[in-house]
């Protein structure tokens, strides 16, 4: 999704910047390099807060400037290219059978910031795991000494947490690699419930977690903008919020609230007023709920509904939301052929496809075909004057699998998806004297 702070007279964000971001996607964390300078920074940090709403600070001389780390709300850290081989996984492959709390990462000296948001004051208990933070502090109170619970104010209370890095700290097993990780969280109740989500982080879609908020954050209206796919008539999506308002390709839908979604969330359907097979892009506004600004919004993928579109030859991929279908494409043509005498061959050759195909002539099968190449005999098929040519192609579990994040899938390497081409079909002559030698034309 391109997500971007949006207005609550729903005009399209073009002043703000658009995030590229995963669905369910937590930018609620800046993150500052600090070179031998943690204690200094967050202790700075926490005494000016509006510090922290900028992209970079200056301090003692030297600049500092914030990131978004990576972060999925239900999956928790995401590896990139960078820490691929040196982060030891989570386990989002489901094999290891469990997703750790753990929020914080980070491979040199540190600090984070971010906002914790309570409904009203409250007591919240406080947990830290995992490689323990050298200074906290929670709304410019030094809470370093780690007490069991504290005081949340009404709204915002402003979090920094300052890391020392030791390559040879080893706290326990997961942090005995070169990137260590931390889990910070507040809680309503001392011993938070289990939900039995699979494969999620404790805090996803529990209400007894306190949510974390970007500190930059002011509004709660956000713009959704996503490419659908050929034939796109609706979409249902399931959003910790209200669904506003979409356009289809700059036209209104019609926005239906479709009862409870899942994990708490609300659903909701949206309907394209005109659908004519092309690809376009929809526009969704939601008021998000607190704590759940950019795509936290969204615990899961938005359910595009499709008719018969138009599709060109190509990586289908590479179109809009096909990047995670996994499943069959149709593809039809009807062409006129004639048989000129009785040696004559037609053959149909498939250039590429991702990644088999299944021809079909005039309602028959005619091949299928599992790898290349992609050629056929289908004289016995066709018939003089017009014929119809079914190509159904079927990707593989790779492209549905770029929603879960997984060193398994091998995404997007064998994400290939549709049919590729070109597609022929030419006529040989069988020479009848010599059977096995032909004449193309």
């Amino acid at each position: 999704f391109d997500c971007a702070e949006s207005d609550e007279a729903l005009t399209p964000p073009r002043r703000y910047l658009y995030r590229g971001l995963p669905f369910c996607g937590s930018v609620a964390f800046k993150k500052a390099e600090t070179p031998e300078q943690t204690a200094f920074v967050c202790g700075y940090l926490a005494a000016s807060p509006k510090a922290a709403l900028k992209e970079k600070f200056y301090l003692g001389g030297r600049e500092y400037r914030f990131t978004l780390p990576p972060l999925h709300e239900r999956y928790g850290y995401i590896c990139t290219d960078d820490y691929q081989t040196r982060l030891y996984e989570q386990g989002h492959h489901g094999l290891k059978g469990r997703v750790y709390g753990d929020n914080l990462y980070f491979d040199g000296d540190c600090v984070y910031a971010a906002d914790v948001f309570a409904e009203e004051t409250a007591q919240a208990y406080l947990s830290v795991d995992g490689y323990a933070p050298e200074k906290l502090y929670l709304n410019g109170a030094d809470i370093s000494d780690l007490p069991e619970t504290v005081t949340l104010n009404k709204g915002r209370n402003r979090l920094a947490v300052g890391f020392v890095y030791d390559r040879d700290r080893c706290p326990d097993y997961r942090n005995r690699g070169p990137i260590k990780r931390a889990g910070i969280h507040f809680t309503a109740v001392k011993t938070p419930k289990e939900t039995g989500v699979p494969l999620a982080v404790p805090s996803f879609a529990n209400g007894d977690y306190f949510r974390f908020r970007n500190v930059s954050t002011r509004g709660r209206v956000f713009c959704y903008r996503f490419a659908t796919a050929p034939g796109f008539t609706s979409f249902t999506a399931n959003v910790f919020g209200e669904v506003l308002s979409a356009t289809n390709n700059g036209e209104p839908m019609q926005v239906v609230a479709a009862g409870q979604g899942h994990f708490g969330g609300s659903r909701f359907t949206a309907s394209a007023p005109t659908a004519d097979g092309r690809l376009s892009v929809v526009e969704m506004y939601v008021k998000v709920w607190p704590g759940y600004e950019y795509t936290a919004a969204l615990p899961e993928p938005i359910d595009l509904i499709c008719g018969e579109g138009k599709l060109p030859c190509g990586d289908a991929s590479a179109v809009g939301a096909l990047v995670s279908y996994s499943g069959k494409m149709r593809y039809k043509k009807r062409v006129d052929l004639e048989k000129i005498n009785l040696n004559e061959r037609f053959m149909l050759e498939i250039g590429d496809a991702g990644a088999t195909v299944k021809a079909e002539i005039n309602g028959k099968t005619a091949a299928v075909f599992t790898y290349r190449p992609f050629t056929a005999d289908i004289t016995e098929y066709v018939v003089n004057g017009e014929n119809e040519i079914v190509l159904t192609v079927s990707n593989t579990l790779c492209n549905h699998y770029a929603t879960i994040p997984s060193f398994y899938s091998n995404f997007p390497q064998d994400a290939k998806s549709g049919l590729i081409g070109p597609v022929t079909i030419r006529t040989i002559r069988v020479r009848s004297s010599v059977p096995d030698e032909v004449e193309e034309e």
